[in-house]
């Protein structure tokens, strides 16, 4: 078992993005509310079929959600590997993760709230990040998700809620890395020890936690241990 440093980071602003360099993994944040006069320039990101898949929500937090995390993702992308946002192969693999075809690019989203995370790297990376609602009933999602360490670790806290935020983001982000998604035993995902492996023929996972904003919890896994930079998506990036 180990203590969980949760920490605040220094998140960088770049004139422009840069590239993608051997053993860094870059995690990009993008605040919906200071994007929003620039939602025409996400949605241009988008090939038709996305475009479409845009339109079919309801909800307009959802649509705008949608619209920045797709069309981020393939503008960075698109910045990564010199080709054009509409253009790149993005596609779904047997375990519903999405990939880069004919790419060595990894890369996981996740959003919530009024943030948007998307991670790069060149091996398998998995982002969550959870708006921490005080409403939330850890008790009883605890005891589904969390093996007794996890669940004394939640329950002892000054802030349960907190605390709980911390293991979920963690179970996530691992889960995501590893390609497999949610999975009926939670309690068996354990994320409070140094390293994870899903089998003996996968490769051990290690997981940093640390502040999106105030109020919003992340987690971040990999598999070797690289040099994160934590990233500002910039206004100006929209109006080259």
């Amino acid at each position: 078992m180990i203590g969980i440093n949760n920490r605040f980071v220094n998140w960088q602003f770049r004139e422009a993005v840069m590239p993608l360099e051997e053993n860094t993994i870059d995690v990009w944040r993008i605040c919906v509310s200071e994007h929003l006069p620039n939602l025409s320039f996400f949605y241009e990101q988008l090939p038709d079929s996305e475009k479409a898949t845009a339109e079919k929500y309801k909800q307009e937090a959802d649509y705008r959600r949608y619209i920045m995390a797709h069309g981020g993702l393939r503008y960075l992308l698109s910045h990564y590997t010199h080709t054009a946002a509409t253009q790149l192969g993005i596609e779904i693999d047997e375990q519903g993760k999405p990939y880069l075809k004919d790419s060595d690019i990894h890369f996981n989203i996740s959003h919530s709230g009024n943030f948007i995370l998307i991670a790069f790297g060149y091996d398998p990376v998995g982002i969550d990040v959870e708006e921490r609602k005080e409403n939330v009933d850890w008790q009883g999602l605890i005891q589904k998700i969390g093996d007794n360490t996890e669940q004394e670790y939640v329950k002892t806290a000054e802030t349960p809620t907190d605390n709980f935020f911390i293991i979920w983001t963690r179970k996530e982000a691992l889960l995501k890395a590893i390609g497999v998604g949610l999975v009926n035993n939670l309690p068996s995902i354990k994320v409070m020890m140094y390293k994870y492996r899903a089998s003996v023929h996968d490769p051990f996972y290690k997981i940093d936690t640390f502040h999106c904003a105030r109020g919003y919890q992340a987690s971040i896994a990999y598999t070797k241990k690289p040099f994160i930079n934590y990233l500002q998506f910039q206004k100006h990036f929209c109006k080259g």
